[in-house]
């Protein structure tokens, strides 16, 4: 499912939070990270939006192609938001 269910949501941003702020208290760190996920979310949707509205444009929406691709860029969509909102050390190091 995608994106995840929210408690797996929520672990995975928890922890992500942690390995930045290691001295949050749990309190912090359970309101940031709803209100983190509440903001990947929207911008999920939002993104998930224009692409049935691209798809829709191109005339692939309800087509069996269409089928085929929208679940991977879907996929594809959700990737790019944890990326930008839950950035790896790797991505923090290169960009400075």
């Amino acid at each position: 499912m995608i994106p995840p269910l929210q408690a797996m949501r929520l672990r995975s941003i928890s922890r992500w939070l942690s390995d930045q702020s290691p001295k949050l208290s749990p309190e912090e760190l359970s309101s940031r990270a709803e209100l983190l996920d509440e903001q990947m979310v929207e911008t999920f949707e939002a993104r998930e939006d224009s692409l049935k509205e691209s798809m829709m444009k191109a005339g692939t929406w309800g087509t069996a192609k269409g089928l085929e691709q929208f679940p991977m860029q879907r996929l594809t969509l959700w990737q790019e938001v944890t990326d930008e909102f839950l950035p790896t050390t790797s991505d923090q190091a290169s960009e400075d």
